[in-house]
């Protein structure tokens, strides 16, 4: 049987000193059933100029003249969903590099169970030997759980496991699954969406898996940007998704359990960091939470179309998607992140 058509989708903006390592990487993909596309939004360093010359074999995607501006990442990665043909579509960061025989891990195990909606890669940082995402699970409190990040690959992760969600750094979908359950959430901007998305593919009857053999490296925060004021973006999209996420797709009994917590949760975090004297950061959480009650309609909204395309249970997911969280390790991981300059 012939390998199924995959669509590589990378989305870049300014990101030109990272774009030579990521295409040179792909270039030597073993896979030959394949479509490269990188979608720009509005780049003015050059990466447009750079890809053309130097690397024709990809299509590059831009916004139309009246879009011509940043629309977020994930806008740009629908509009490659869109504008690519394949059974298969693959989300890459312009900041990542991958091995040669990556997707061949993927492919024939998405193509001898159609019930597998998304697949997540091993992702290690650049030293190739400090774990990136391994994926990631829900917790009692709606924090989710990153397995292994920034821990020494130890071999601990090596064998294909279902997730909870999958990091969009490099992450495979169904084609199939998004004509079901509809495209990344545009509203959300950047953050969240993948953790999003993978859980409206469970709801609908779809599973995520972490692949250890398909194996890419990646630079954190090559793709977003680095800055405070980006850092600050950043923290209030994930707080604001999360929340708009489990709005959406909680049914109404661990909407009340965990929704609420969180909020709480949220709202403790936010004392915290005035108290440590960080109020742009409180800020930024403050705004994530007002911005979910002034949304709250356009949220419920999908939340119903959400819920009809449900074909699992909370019940059935979280029983084996639910982890407990540790509190000194969320305390840690809240004072390394929202402390960070």
């Amino acid at each position: 049987m012939a390998n199924p058509l995959v669509s590589i989708v990378v989305v870049n903006w300014n990101g030109k000193r990272y774009l030579s390592k990521c295409f040179n990487s792909l270039k030597e993909v073993t896979y030959k059933n394949l479509e490269v596309v990188m979608v720009d939004g509005g780049s003015t360093d050059g990466s447009v100029e750079l890809v053309r010359k130097n690397y024709p074999w990809i299509r590059v995607i831009q916004h139309e003249a009246n879009c011509s501006a940043n629309m977020g990442l994930i806008f740009d990665r629908n509009l490659g969903v869109r504008k690519t043909t394949g059974k298969y579509i693959i989300f890459l960061d312009n900041d990542t590099h991958v091995e040669a025989d990556f997707i061949n891990e993927l492919v024939p195990l998405m193509e001898a169970d159609d019930k597998i909606g998304a697949c997540q890669s091993k992702i290690l940082l650049e030293d190739r030997k400090t774990l990136d995402s391994q994926g990631d699970y829900q917790t009692k409190v709606g924090f989710l759980y990153a397995r292994g990040t920034l821990q020494t690959d130890n071999n601990r992760f090596n064998s294909i496991e279902e997730i909870f969600s999958g990091k969009g750094a490099a992450l495979t979908v169904r084609r199939k699954a998004f004509e079901e359950i509809g495209m990344l959430d545009e509203n959300f901007f950047i953050e969240f969406e993948d953790g999003d998305l993978c859980w409206r593919l469970w709801i609908a009857g779809y599973k995520v898996l972490y692949i250890p053999k398909s194996i890419v490296y990646h630079v954190l925060g090559g793709t977003i940007g680095t800055g405070k004021r980006k850092y600050l973006t950043r923290h209030y999209c994930a707080f604001r998704n999360r929340i708009s996420s489990m709005i959406k797709n909680f049914e109404a009994k661990y909407l009340l359990q965990v929704g609420l917590l969180h909020i709480v949760l949220c709202w403790g975090i936010i004392v915290y960091l005035a108290i440590r004297r960080r109020p742009y950061y409180a800020l930024a959480i403050s705004r994530a939470i007002w911005a979910n009650v002034i949304n709250f309609r356009r949220t419920w909204k999908k939340r119903q179309s959400v819920q009809i395309t449900r074909k699992v249970s909370d019940e059935n997911l979280m029983s084996h998607l639910m982890v407990r969280v540790n509190f000194m390790e969320l305390y840690r991981k809240m004072q390394r992140i929202l402390l960070s300059e």
